[in-house]
Order: structure tokens, then sequence, then C-alpha cells
């Protein structure tokens, strides 16, 4: 979303003029985007797992919980491509992904109080992360978390060369 704060206020032009094409001024984003992600996770639940083995719980060990922290990255992927896409097609609708995160956030904490179906509860990419823990592992809920972030950039980034670089 920085790229689009910078295009907002005029400073994008400066980014886009040069030798810098656009897929690489937004490429650049994207990638810190995705790699920064995978700091912070990686940051977070090792400061969670070593909490967890100060503790001394029987049957809990460091690469599980790490495993179960990093099972979240596609879901993490998949808003960042919901961002790229909206921002490469529709940079006014940017908003939306608030939204979707805040949906997620209900989701994810109180969806069993609401009683709300399970089609609801599919929109947040974040209900399809498998629980690592308790041992429920799908690699194929993963994988197409993984598709549908690189699809989403993929499709934003065409969006975003199809439009002019103000909006």
């Amino acid at each position: 979303m920085k790229l689009y704060s910078e295009e907002k206020k005029g400073r994008s032009v400066y980014l886009l003029v040069g030798k810098h094409s656009k897929n690489y001024v937004l490429g650049a984003f994207v990638a810190l985007s995705f790699f920064s992600s995978v700091l912070l996770q990686m940051a977070q639940v090792s400061t969670f797992a070593a909490a967890v083995m100060t503790t001394q719980v029987k049957g809990v060990f460091f690469r599980d919980i790490l495993l179960s922290g990093l099972a979240y990255l596609p879901a993490l992927w998949t808003m960042i491509g919901f961002v790229v896409l909206l921002f490469g097609w529709l940079p006014r609708m940017i908003f939306s992904a608030w939204i979707l995160l805040g949906y997620s956030f209900v989701i994810l904490y109180f969806s069993n109080l609401f009683d709300m179906p399970e089609w609801l509860k599919g929109i947040s990419p974040f209900y399809h992360v498998p629980d690592v823990l308790s041992g429920e592992i799908s690699f194929i809920r993963l994988f197409v978390l993984l598709i549908l972030g690189i699809l989403f950039s993929f499709i934003g980034f065409i969006g975003f060369n199809k439009r002019d670089s103000i909006e």
C-alpha cells in the first residue's frame, strides 16, 4: 500500500521516470512485502517458541511451533497478492484490503461464537491455514493459498502496466 500512497501524493512519478520500468518499481515494493512477511513471521514465531520452551511444556518442540507459524505465510502472501491485485486494477478500492483483514480477524477469533456457515468463513485466507500443532497438515490448502497469492500478484502487475501511473 506504500506505493499507492506515494502515487496519491504524486511522488511515484519520480520513481517511474528514468531507467526503471513499472514492473521493476512495483516488483521492488512487492518483493519487500514478501521478504518482510517472512522475516517478521520468523521473528514472531521464534519469540513465541522460545517463550513456550521456557515453560517446559512436555511434548512441544521448537520445530513444531516454527512450522505452525510458517504455515501462515501462504495466507499472508494471499493478502499481499490481493493488495497488488487491487493496486493494479482498482487502486481507489485498495481500502477493501483493510476490510478483508478485519473480517479475517473476526473469523479467526470469533467465528465459533457467531455460528457462521463454512462458506462465509472460507472468504478469509487465514481460515484455510491448517493447525499444524494438532497434527493437521494439509499441503494442498497451503499450495492453493500460495498459488492464489502468486496469481493475484501476477494479475495486479498486468493491471498496473495497463493503467496510467496516476489515478
